[in-house]
């Protein structure tokens, strides 16, 4: 079915929306085509040197972080925020927590099995996010009985309604954020994005003494990791179909999907391939001689984060090309990530590389490298530990 046989179904704004974007996505749709009517190319066979360490790699991390805060006393609770990669993102602390000793639940906020779940697990932690409907469990009696073990709430500070672009939020931001500075809703606030995000778009909570994490993404040890098949895709792409994004791919990918065949993934688009299963990732990864990575423009010109594929991909040993942003050297060098500083860059750096394999794999493989050894969900299951012992000696001040 394509796009143009969908509008009858449609509400008279989403009407409009799918039709104003439809050129760009009859001329992206056109550029995919024309690259996959080019003669495939010949495989790459799967360097097995980089398969042997990773794997070598994943079996130390497993080994190291089993039980590593068994007996800390915390017992997490974690309620799935409404987002695919926030859905990505608990689930795989998750795994990762109770791997390392910390007894865990992953579950929706609407989860008809919430109450038994809480019960059962008795938590002293809870992670969630900043919704009315998490609210509502906490003054249903979650709230006392969490108080009652001295536990405390974490929640995710989800982006207010005129987020990127401005701080101001509408009526809902503007009444959890008074519920907050009462003291009735959260002992600490995290989320994806780095540091400046909580002080630029939560001043009030900032000023009011709330700590914040900033807790990004990580590669998943028990899932990620490269796949012993040959490269014989030029690129992989994979994205759910939203506006800004349709205006990455216009912008962006146009010279390189007409440059060579590849494989698109994600729902939404009415070409390529359906979205996948995370765990289906590796493989997709490792088939690919370029992970295309390209980011909104909001996330190149602010310090916020460099999304989770990026994390995924080095971890399977894919050499990847991203666009830069203020914070990518915190997570990676330039010599283990390729990094455009605009559109243009960004496909003469898939041109210039794609028939360079000796070059891609040295880069892929610092990646990896620091990918495990840095952006594991281990990692960030350690951080997470050492922040809520910190909020644990220094509570904040009302």
């Amino acid at each position: 079915m394509t796009i143009l046989a969908t509008v009858s179904l449609m509400t008279p704004a989403r009407l409009f929306g799918r039709v104003r974007h439809l050129p760009r996505w009859l001329s992206v749709r056109a550029a995919w085509r024309a690259g996959q009517r080019l003669a495939p190319l010949s495989p790459e066979p799967c360097d097995q040197s980089m398969l042997d360490e990773a794997e070598t790699l994943r079996a130390a991390a497993i080994a190291g972080a089993r039980d590593r805060h068994a007996g800390c006393g915390l017992r997490a609770f974690l309620v799935r925020p409404p987002t695919i990669s926030g859905a990505i993102w608990f689930d795989t602390l998750g795994h990762a927590l109770r791997h390392m000793g910390i007894p865990a639940v992953v579950l929706d906020a609407d989860a008809s099995d919430w109450s038994t779940q809480w019960r059962a697990l008795s938590p002293t932690l809870l992670v969630a996010p900043d919704r009315e409907a998490i609210h509502a469990r906490l003054d249903a009696g979650a709230r006392d009985d969490l108080a009652s073990r001295a536990g405390l709430r974490l929640l995710v500070h989800m982006a207010p309604a005129g987020f990127p672009f401005d701080a101001g939020g509408d009526a809902a931001d503007e009444a959890r954020l008074r519920r907050a500075v009462a003291g009735d809703t959260a002992d600490a606030f995290l989320s994806l994005y780095e540091p400046e995000y909580f002080d630029r778009y939560a001043p009030t909570l900032a000023a009011a003494g709330f700590r914040y994490l900033a807790l990004p993404q990580a590669c998943d040890p028990f899932v990620d990791g490269p796949q012993p098949v040959p490269r014989t895709h030029a690129w992989f792409m994979a994205s759910t179909f939203t506006p800004d994004r349709l205006a990455v791919a216009y912008d962006v990918l146009r010279p390189v999907l007409r440059n060579a065949p590849g494989l698109w993934v994600g729902s939404g688009w009415r070409f390529g391939a359906p979205r996948v299963q995370p765990a289906d990732l590796p493989a997709l990864f490792s088939a690919s001689r370029i992970a295309l990575a390209p980011l909104v423009p909001f996330l190149r010109d602010r310090p916020l984060e460099i999304t989770y594929r990026v994390f995924a991909a080095a971890a399977c040993g894919a050499f990847q090309v991203t666009h830069r942003t203020p914070v990518t050297p915190r997570f990676f060098a330039d010599d283990e990530l390729v990094q455009a500083d605009d559109d243009a860059t960004f496909a003469e750096a898939c041109a210039w590389y794609l028939p360079r394999p000796a070059e891609r794999q040295a880069v892929a493989r610092r990646a990896l490298r620091r990918a495990w050894r840095d952006h594991t969900t281990f990692r960030r299951v350690d951080h997470l530990v050492a922040f809520v012992e910190s909020l644990r000696a220094t509570p904040r001040l009302s």
